[in-house]
């Protein structure tokens, strides 16, 4: 029998997914972007793109923190 390396799973949370999560505006999201005021999104296709859900949580964090 075979032995399974279990490995930490970080998925890719898809841009359309960000708002009900975030709280604001996919607009708003670019938006904070550009300002670098947000992470930058994971190009994962030529119209898709997200963020892992890692990045996602410490960038909340530090929000809550301020």
């Amino acid at each position: 029998m075979s032995e399974h390396i279990h490995t930490p799973v970080d998925p890719v949370i898809r841009t359309h997914a960000l708002p009900s999560i975030v709280g604001v505006s996919r607009a708003q999201i670019h938006r904070l972007i550009r300002q670098g005021k947000f992470p930058p999104l994971l190009k994962l296709g030529p119209r898709a793109s997200g963020i892992r859900r890692s990045t996602l949580e410490q960038w909340l964090a530090a929000r809550e923190g301020q």
